[in-house]
């Protein structure tokens, strides 16, 4: 997973080579994607091919990049985090684009990074004191091992630990991390990335986004579906 690239700052996208990568399998074109919508510092690494090898544990994926006006023209109620610009990378919607083998599905989705997932469910060491809030707007719940730290899982219900704990695919959303910032220009503000894994039409969807735009993760799901569905279309 390339999530280094989650660390730089990108002002402005220039395009050069081809206006299409073309993305498949046994010599078929199966995404195409216009150049503008890659990640341009990641496209040197990626293997642009028809011939793609799709194994377990080393599946070939290609990464997007869209920035906020972009987004607003799609989801109206897209918002940054006003503690850094409007094109740091962390406001706009990364995704890496994962070819997976059918037999592989099951394998993947949001609990995947469900971390102390079932100790936040059962109330377990390290997790007794685990914070739990329910997120106005939505139909979230926040949880925290503890208060104060800074890794959290957005999950579609609370935690109860008189009930059998469901699949985490079924009630982990999204994991996050908030990092606070104490020094340089942006000194106090907190970066709140958060990410999502999905299957969508048979790809591997993982998306980045700050925590504030959780309400918004049905119709980010969305987006990445038609996404999907566009990209098909295009290698027709």
């Amino acid at each position: 997973m390339k999530i280094s690239a989650l660390l730089t700052i990108i002002a402005s996208i220039g395009v050069s080579g081809p206006a299409m990568y073309d993305f498949g399998t046994g010599g078929t074109k199966v995404l195409c994607v216009p150049a503008q919508e890659m990640d341009q510092s990641l496209i040197p690494f990626t293997t642009v091919s028809t011939h793609l090898q799709v194994v377990a544990g080393k599946e070939p994926d290609f990464a997007v990049l869209y920035n906020a006006p972009y987004m607003r023209k799609f989801i109206h109620a897209y918002a940054v985090n006003t503690g850094f610009p409007e094109a740091y990378l962390g406001n706009q919607l990364w995704a890496e684009i994962d070819f997976i083998r059918p037999q592989d599905k099951n394998r993947y989705g949001p609990g995947m990074r469900g971390w102390f997932a079932d100790e936040i469910w059962h109330g377990r060491s390290p997790c007794e004191r685990a914070f739990v809030q329910h997120i106005a707007g939505t139909g979230y719940f926040r949880a925290q091992c503890g208060w104060g730290d800074e890794n959290v899982l957005l999950l579609n219900r609370a935690p109860n630990a008189h009930s059998p704990m469901p699949d985490l695919n079924a009630f982990v959303v999204a994991s996050c991390r908030r990092n606070h910032i104490n020094f340089g220009p942006y000194e106090g503000a907190v970066d709140r990335t958060c990410q999502r894994s999905l299957i969508a039409d048979g790809f591997l969807v993982t998306y980045h986004f700050q925590e504030q735009n959780t309400a918004l993760i049905p119709q980010f799901d969305g987006f990445f579906g038609s996404k999907i569905a566009e990209w098909r279309r295009s290698c027709r």
